[in-house]
């Protein structure tokens, strides 16, 4: 038999070969850097080799070999892949358009779709076309109602940063480390820079079914299907720490810190809210909190058309810096929709944000924010004409009801509700950064049994940086960096409902997209034979499971028509031995902003 010495080693001596393998690793890519540096060959004017005195090779690694005491020493390095790169400052910038007119638009070679910019449409091909009927088909045959509003949000989201400044930084010439120190754990320069989180590992997913029972002509029941998976992720990150050393520092400017922003600012939230219970009062929640007292109703002018129509969903462009549209001075504009209409005697002004025609009564009502002034009865209003049709709408006022901040929130006959939504950030009512839901409900209880609701989600996210001024000259500190990993473990969470025993019972059409690569739909013409007086009709575009719809609605593709808008020929035609209107007279359905199929 034969002895064979193996060599058993600790924890403590894997450390020490892992440290050696490190500076070995380092010193060797030096080598070669140096290497190449010195076989480089620099030419002169004249085609000979300029002699080389001396050279420096950085593997950007840190800074230590960087003149940082110098004031041309602007540059960034990645820690990580061992990369030089340019001094950045990050913030956050609100992008207007600069056109407001689609005449300029079209010459920028552009179109504005809602609040998406596209190439410009040159043409509206027909996608699918069905020119024959046998019958009518009833939309509602039951006349059943399911009152699920539908919100929208302006703006929806919120992304800002904010800048904080710490007093300044002032070096004494005859300072010492101890001082250096102290001043460095004051001012936040030590610590870790982290990366941003990985996902190492998933779980298996977990999921719980909850039920909600409506109350109104029937029973529903609504059974949501929430998911939960169990996420592993790590990150890498550079702490910081002080050693002693001898440096020289300019007055310089430099950020100290970046933290989140705990709690959302306080920003107007303009509500346009359209499928709800007619004449019914509703209530506000924010993130399940009553915001009622921070809500504010639009005001409503009566008023006799005299000629145009006014607009309340064409997005301004650059028009949005208009005084009439900020409330009070605020920059964040909410109001970027929608004509401004002026009184031509008092020279009020108020910005449109929806209208309802009543056909019974043959009253006129324009729903209004922001009012500057005061609107009197009688004089005519003039809108902007954001339109641009060739006759600028005018009207005469009959009457003003003005609302006030904590008002009653109700739906008119039409379902629909407007309102401006004040978000608060005080000692007393304050929300945290995230996703949060907007929810409206006919029941003062947040989730109390109701016949008619509609909700909503809104997102903001904030970043705070906190900069530092620094002076004079002194003894200073280096910082010493070094690599360290974390590790969490997550649980994400996603809902959606997997049955609905609702009242819908949709009449639906299916099509099939043989164009390759897809489509982008602009409108869909529909033909009515009757239309009901005050409630609204909705389409809606989703994909097809099995044949069936499912439950997936196609972005963009939601739009509501009150009935004003559908059209009824003036023709007839015999159908089954009863005569009806003629399909001849097309009811145009136009979305917001292109849908892809």
């Amino acid at each position: 038999a034969e002895m064979v010495d193996n060599k058993r080693y600790t924890m403590r001596d894997i450390g020490k070969l892992e440290k050696r393998i490190d500076n070995l690793e380092y010193y060797t890519s030096l080598s070669l850097l140096e290497q190449q540096t010195e076989s480089l060959d620099v030419i002169d004017s004249n085609g000979d080799s300029r002699f080389k005195n001396g050279f420096i090779v950085d593997g950007f690694v840190g800074h230590n070999t960087g003149d940082i005491n110098s004031a041309d020493y602007l540059c960034s390095i990645d820690m990580d892949n061992g990369e030089l790169r340019p001094f950045f400052t990050q913030d956050s910038i609100d992008l207007i358009e600069k056109n407001s007119t689609n005449a300029a638009r079209v010459s920028n070679n552009y179109k504005l779709y809602g609040d998406v910019i596209t190439l410009p449409v040159i043409d509206h091909v027909p996608l699918v076309t069905q020119p024959y009927a046998s019958r009518l088909e009833n939309i509602n045959p039951f006349a059943v109602f399911t009152f699920i509003g539908n919100i929208d949000l302006n703006p929806a989201s919120d992304n800002w940063f904010e800048t904080n400044r710490i007093p300044d930084l002032v070096n004494n010439i005859d300072g010492n480390f101890d001082i250096i120190s102290r001043l460095a754990e004051e001012a936040g320069v030590l610590g870790t820079v982290w990366n941003s989180w990985e996902n190492s590992w998933t779980g298996q997913s977990v999921s719980t079914l909850s039920s909600e029972r409506q109350r109104g002509r029937g029973i529903r029941d609504i059974t949501t299907e929430t998911t939960a998976t169990t996420v592993g992720q790590s990150r890498t990150g550079v702490t910081t720490s002080i050693a002693v050393s001898v440096d020289r520092q300019v007055v310089g400017d430099r950020v100290v810190s970046t933290s989140i922003i705990p709690f959302i600012r306080s920003r107007n939230i303009l509500s346009q809210v359209k499928g709800l219970k007619p004449n019914t009062r509703f209530y506000p929640f924010f993130d399940e909190v009553d915001i009622s007292k921070y809500c504010t109703p639009a005001s409503i002018i009566q008023y006799t058309p005299i000629a145009g129509e006014f607009n309340d969903s064409l997005n301004v462009g650059g028009s949005a810096t208009q005084a009439a549209r900020m409330i009070d001075g605020d920059s964040q504009m909410c109001l970027n929709k929608g004509d401004i209409i002026t009184g031509q005697t008092s020279g009020a002004t108020a910005v449109v944000v929806g209208q309802q025609h009543d056909t019974e009564t043959n009253v006129h009502q324009l729903y209004v924010v922001n009012i500057k002034g005061t609107f009197g009865v009688g004089e005519q209003i003039v809108g902007s004409n954001i339109a641009e049709d060739s006759t600028v709408a005018t009207g005469t006022v009959n009457a003003v009801t003005l609302a006030t901040a904590g008002g009653t929130l109700k739906s008119n006959s039409s379902g629909d509700l407007y309102l401006l939504f004040a978000i608060p950030n005080n000692d007393a009512v304050k929300f945290r950064t995230g996703t949060r839901e907007f929810k409206l409900v006919d029941t003062p209880e947040v989730n109390g049994d109701f016949t008619s609701r509609g909700r909503t989600t809104y997102t903001a996210s904030g970043i705070l940086e906190t900069k530092q001024q620094t002076v004079n000259a002194v003894r200073n500190a280096i910082l010493v960096d070094e690599v360290v990993r974390d590790n969490r473990v997550i649980v994400q969470t996603s809902s959606r409902v997997v049955s609905d025993t609702g009242w819908y019972d949709p009449l639906a059409q299916t099509f099939l997209v043989q164009q390759p690569g897809g489509a982008f739909l602009s409108k869909v013409d529909v033909f009515f034979a009757s239309k009901d007086k005050n409630m609204p009709v909705t389409m809606e575009i989703r994909e097809v499971v099995n044949g069936y719809p499912g439950k997936n609605i196609l972005p963009f593709s939601k739009v509501t028509l009150k009935p004003n808008r559908v059209n009824i020929s003036s023709n007839t035609v015999t159908v089954n031995g009863g005569t009806v209107p003629s399909y001849d007279t097309p009811t145009t359905f136009e979305f917001p902003s292109p849908v892809y199929v």
